[in-house]
């Protein structure tokens, strides 16, 4: 006889598009074997933390020094100019700036390489190699700044995780100072340890809003606050009720591949391209 549990995660499986579990059951493959060949090609010396593996993220009151933050937050300016954005709306992107959009991103052809190399020696990057005895390249980078609106989605409160293939971590941190009108990030503490399958990670399990969760775990934080974080642990992102904030995330997966050959690997151009939560 088949348990309620059991019947569940079944009625789940079977409700999505075969393709769609077929390559999430592929996505988890490959992350594994790569993961394989980046402490195999790109080693690193091994170290334990044991905050990551319990709580499943480290928080950081400044990510990266004051005068690297400062050249970086540079970049906020951009916002300003039409050509350098693209609106996120309903579920679509639309070049430029537009009214009422619930986020507006840089372009990426408008962040240089320094953006991610400063961030590669950072303390959380350097942690995170240590921490899986492998390099770590960055698979995409987006900078996207909330604005206050009405109507916004009350979805925001909604705690999920991202669906990523294994060993994929974010680092994210904040470029304005960030309180709690401004609409914070949470985490939820010790709540990585779920097994997913990638592709999966909106669909396959409960995701209630929570408000009152939401006001408890949510970090604010002055600029340069950042977070590091496997991707499977639960976190939200809040409303932004008054002013704004901008904040970029960076999502890092093992170097598989020789270095050598980091610039062809080194991130995916297309702001608001499809991550591995949708096929």
């Amino acid at each position: 006889m088949i348990s309620l549990k059991s019947n569940k995660i079944f009625r789940r499986i079977v409700s999505y598009r075969p393709d769609r579990f077929i390559k999430g059951i592929i996505a988890n493959f490959t992350a594994t074997r790569r993961y394989s060949l980046a402490k195999k090609n790109n080693p690193n010396i091994l170290q334990k933390n044991n905050q990551l593996s319990e709580r499943g993220f480290l928080k950081f009151d400044k990510i990266i020094d004051e005068t690297k933050l400062k050249k970086l937050t540079k970049i906020n300016k951009l916002f300003q100019k039409n050509e350098c954005c693209i609106s996120y709306s309903m579920g679509k992107y639309t070049n430029g700036i537009t009214k009422d959009a619930d986020a507006t991103y840089i372009k990426n052809e408008f962040i240089s390489n320094e953006f991610i190399s400063s961030l590669k020696e950072s303390d959380a990057w350097k942690i995170i190699e240590k921490f899986h005895g492998c390099k770590f390249y960055c698979r995409q980078l987006s900078i996207f700044k909330t604005s206050s609106k009405e109507n916004v989605p009350q979805g925001s409160f909604r705690f999920h995780r991202d669906g990523h293939p294994p060993f994929s971590y974010k680092i994210l941190f904040y470029m304005t100072d960030v309180d709690f009108e401004n609409g914070p990030t949470a985490i939820l503490p010790n709540s990585h340890d779920y097994k997913i399958i990638p592709g999966f990670g909106k669909y396959s399990y409960d995701r209630p809003i929570d408000k009152d969760l939401y006001i408890k775990t949510a970090i604010a934080g002055k600029t340069g606050t950042g977070f590091l974080f496997n991707t499977n642990v639960l976190h939200a992102g809040g409303r932004t009720t008054k002013g704004e904030r901008i904040i970029a995330v960076l999502i890092l997966h093992p170097m598989w591949f020789s270095e050598s050959n980091l610039p062809q690997f080194e991130m995916k151009k297309d702001v608001g391209s499809i991550e591995y939560d949708v096929f």
